[in-house]
């Protein structure tokens, strides 16, 4: 949250951009302009506390092992892991989306994304669908 603290309102549409301002530098640079204007101004910075955390590796070949005898579900795990797509893209997915070499779908925010096939994603596109 930004909270400013010195009396000019005239400054409220300039000022209205501050979240952007998310990086060291650039709170320097704000906090010495305003220093030089001779005005006080006080707002915190939200900082992420951590990294998001990412399955290992060997967790994901682990699920790809597991789930070789469920075609569906190795499909969708192949789908997930290799591709990268989310719950809602995999949902969605029609088999006319997918060729030998590529994968299109609709993405967040109703974007058109082509993706490249894998070899195993492939080969379980191919056993799953034919």
């Amino acid at each position: 949250m930004v909270k400013l603290c010195f009396a000019f309102q005239n400054l409220g549409p300039i000022l209205a951009g501050l979240e952007q301002f998310g990086n060291t530098s650039n709170w320097a640079a704000l906090t010495g302009f305003h220093f030089w204007r001779g005005e006080e101004l006080d707002f915190t910075v939200k900082v992420p506390c951590h990294a998001p955390a990412y399955v290992a590796f060997e967790i994901v070949d682990t699920m790809y092992e597991l789930s070789k005898n469920e075609p569906r579900d190795h499909l969708i795990l192949r789908l997930m892991g290799d591709v990268g797509l989310r719950r809602e893209e995999v949902v969605n997915l029609r088999v006319k989306n997918a060729n030998t070499h590529a994968l299109r779908f609709r993405g967040k925010g109703d974007k058109d994304r082509t993706v490249p096939l894998t070899e195993e994603l492939a080969a379980c596109l191919t056993s799953c669908c034919a």
